[in-house]
């Protein structure tokens, strides 16, 4: 089936057969439908999702009463169980994303509690790892963590050894806490926190030899066509020039809530290394700012994430860094769309095109393959107030 999306209880050793249905929609097709067991495997948390709204259930291991945490989709809710509560990540009536708390015998909406507030950053992922919590935010499309107790107060901030991306990984019950990190001239690598000390110690380094100390790294601001103000990161050797020669490789996405973050490419790496340099743009339907920053690129608004992206382009021309005729721009899926789009708006901004499995037919598309589920997104050419 292309829909009707299940989730199955497997027991090792035993045939497909023998599975046991968990999670399921009867009614609408285009749904995701799962269930998470919980560290001490005594609960489960089932969810129904779209790409921007979910309905949240949990259950007793071994019992057959299933209650509703979050129904309705109205906005995004992700939950998960620590000791005698259920810690819910959730943009409800908080665009930038706030955790809550409720008991785990009276989960609904009506009880929960706030445990950490919005902030201006938005806030990704909230992980509980050895009687902590790890709030991980995105600041200017880089990765922040803070440090809360479970009662809701902040402890203080992982130091990371950079401006990057990172994440935590560990369970409730372990005092093991590890921080995966990488940026443009960082290889991923694994480190150990201790928050005692609050040291971060190596754990494993990436295998990748490479020396990066050549390669440079701006965060810049420029505004859209319609003066909105976009971030952009610049990647570059430190000797390259500002004369228009440079060759460039600008590169997007701007949908579905993603956000572009600095990661270590070794292809980035080796194209600079060549001679070339890369901008990366946190395009508008991107989730770098919260849902207001998604929204302004969805469905009637998706031509400011191409302005956006054009903007970009002229950016460099003007500021000296490069020239149309040294402009390449890539993308795939969604970002297939936009360098599609890009270059038939404006074939004489680009050099060169790599347009990796593209979206391009968006008054068919929700006929093809399981592409319906893309309507959320992009809204459906069998609206009238949306097929212009």
């Amino acid at each position: 089936h292309e829909y009707w999306h299940r989730g199955w209880f497997h027991k090792l050793g035993t045939g497909s057969e023998a599975d046991v249905l968990v999670a399921a929609d009867e009614e609408v097709k285009e749904t995701w439908n799962g269930a998470v067991v919980s560290e001490d495997g005594q609960w489960l948390v089932i969810f129904r999702s779209l790409f921007n709204s979910n309905e949240l259930w949990i259950q007793k291991v071994g019992s057959d009463e299933r209650v509703p945490v979050v129904t309705g989709m109205k906005g995004e809710h992700w939950a998960e169980v620590v000791e005698d509560q259920l810690l819910i990540l959730t943009d409800w009536n908080a665009p930038n994303y706030r955790l809550m708390a409720a008991p785990l015998t009276k989960p609904g909406q009506e009880n929960w509690r706030e445990l950490i507030p919005e902030a201006e950053d938005r806030l990704n992922v909230v992980e509980p790892i050895g009687g902590y919590l790890y709030a991980n935010y995105l600041h200017n499309a880089t990765t922040r963590i803070d440090v809360y107790s479970l009662g809701g107060e902040r402890l203080g901030e992982v130091k990371l050894p950079t401006v990057g991306t990172a994440s935590t990984s560990g369970y409730w019950s372990r005092a093991r806490t590890l921080v995966t990190f990488s940026t443009f001239t960082h290889p991923r690598a694994i480190y150990r926190w201790d928050q005692a000390s609050g040291e971060l110690s190596l754990e494993k380094a990436s295998p990748i030899d490479i020396d990066p100390t050549g390669i440079e790294v701006q965060q810049v601001w420029y505004p859209s066509r319609d003066g909105t103000q976009v971030s952009m990161f610049i990647v570059h050797h430190k000797d390259a020039p500002r004369d228009g020669s440079l060759p460039f490789l600008l590169t997007g996405y701007g949908g579905f809530n993603v956000s572009m973050k600095p990661r270590f490419s070794t292809l980035y790496a080796t194209w600079i290394e060549a001679g070339g340099a890369i901008a990366i743009p946190n395009l508008r339907g991107g989730g770098e700012y919260g849902r207001a920053w998604h929204e302004a690129g969805m469905r009637d608004k998706k031509q400011n994430v191409f302005d956006d992206f054009i903007a970009a382009a002229e950016y460099l021309e003007r500021e000296g860094w490069s020239h149309r005729d040294r402009i390449a721009i890539s993308g795939g899926s969604n970002g297939g769309l936009l360098v599609s789009a890009v270059v038939t708006q404006r074939p004489e901004l680009f050099e060169a095109v790599l347009c990796a499995v593209p979206l391009t037919d968006m008054v068919r598309f929700h006929h093809l393959g399981l592409a319906n589920i893309w309507t959320e997104e992009y809204g459906s050419a069998d609206d009238p107030e949306m097929f212009p």
